[in-house]
């Protein structure tokens, strides 16, 4: 009947409006939480490269004491594990990308952190270099450079994680979306109530009928009638 068919359409309607609201807070969610992963590793990354820029530039104004040598020779040594393991993850899941098992936004964030790990390996070098060598003028002005750049690089990744923000409101829209949920479903339930209003009138108009009927208390053939209507 066209009740029944407005049910079926009205339920239809229902379960694509979930499936929707379902897959679009599961993809925003996706991409909020790979923002804030790949923004926060970007802070932390200008972080390591701006301490090691001041060491850097503190060792070279003050001159290395002996400790100090052996910190630097540690600290190269660290940098170029970080970036021996970054390189070997790049390679590793870069066949995983190839093969579509990996998302090019997580192959970026490797390759990113690669690059922070080769320019943190570059600037331990350099440290190391600046003691070997000894202080000088223009080793303090560049020291110093490095390190405004470094704290440049630092600003702009905190800045950059207003994007997080940005996407977490994608999140709470996506999420906002379950009020739809609850129209559909209304209109599932407003397409039962007319059905079964519908089916009420159609009782009562049955008794209404049944009504009018007069029927003899016993069987038989009616020979006569001593009254005409009217």
């Amino acid at each position: 009947s066209s009740a029944q068919a407005k049910i079926a359409q009205a339920q239809a309607a229902y379960k694509q409006q979930v499936a929707t609201t379902a897959a679009g807070i599961t993809s925003a969610r996706a991409a909020y939480d790979q923002q804030v992963a790949t923004s926060s590793a970007q802070v932390r990354s200008m972080q390591s490269a701006l301490t090691a820029a001041r060491a850097n530039l503190s060792t070279v104004q003050e001159g290395a004491r002996p400790e100090e040598r052996i910190q630097t020779q540690a600290a190269l040594a660290s940098a170029e594990a970080n970036f021996n393991k970054a390189q070997a993850d790049v390679t590793r899941y870069g066949k995983l990308h190839d093969a579509g098992a990996v998302s090019d936004a997580e192959m970026d964030q490797y390759r990113n952190t690669r690059d922070v790990a080769q320019a943190n390996l570059n600037s331990a070098k350099a440290a190391l270099q600046l003691q070997q060598q000894g202080n000088r003028r223009q080793d303090v002005e560049q020291a110093q450079e490095k390190v405004r750049q470094a704290e440049e690089s630092l600003r702009q990744a905190q800045a950059a994680r207003a994007t997080d923000e940005v996407k977490k409101a994608d999140l709470e829209t996506a999420r906002a979306q379950r009020a739809q949920d609850s129209v559909k479903l209304a209109d599932v339930q407003a397409a039962r109530a007319a059905l079964q209003q519908a089916q009420d009138t159609l009782t009562i108009a049955r008794q209404a009928v049944a009504d009018t009927i007069v029927r003899a208390p016993l069987s038989g053939r009616i020979s006569a009638r001593s009254a005409e209507p009217g």
